[in-house]
């Protein structure tokens, strides 16, 4: 099933605002690949997701 262009615009946005506050909280990196953007769990990102799962 395809979704309206429109519907595709609201999750797109709604998944940037939420990447970009994760970002500032410093649990995932950013980096500009050609027109790609990368996320990536930084270190602070990997402990707390040891913690939520119970690993450390």
């Amino acid at each position: 099933m395809r979704e309206a262009p429109e519907e595709y615009a609201k999750e797109r946005s709604r998944l940037t605002h939420h990447l970009k506050k994760i970002e500032d909280m410093g649990f995932v990196t950013k980096e500009r690949v050609g027109k790609q953007v990368m996320f990536s769990l930084s270190p602070l990102g990997r402990i707390y997701g040891k913690v939520c799962k119970g690993d450390v």
